[in-house]
């Protein structure tokens, strides 16, 4: 069955997430693609319409983990704009 453009970027972006916690949680090497695709609710052989290999996926879940880590780091600066760095350090030692 094929799914729009829109889901397609859903389900991409879902990949692209549990891969994130699954990859904090086990280490690269302690999950393979076909257990991130059944946590996500998809077919292993789905994974070559979004990613070329399991690096690529790497790759991208680390962007998305650092990217997400600039919005958090940015928004307590912003909040605490004295005291940035303790804001920070106590968000992450918390």
């Amino acid at each position: 069955m094929r799914v729009s453009r829109d889901q397609a970027a859903q389900n991409r972006a879902r990949i692209i997430e549990i891969a994130g916690q699954q990859f904090r949680e086990k280490g690269f090497d302690g999950i393979g693609v076909a257990d991130v695709m059944k946590s996500a609710g998809l077919t292993h052989g789905g994974f070559y319409g979004h990613f070329n290999s399991k690096d690529d996926l790497i790759a991208e879940a680390c962007a998305a983990a650092i990217a997400l880590s600039v919005r958090r780091w940015t928004s307590l600066s912003e909040a605490s704009p004295d005291d940035a760095l303790g804001a920070i350090t106590q968000s992450y030692l918390a």
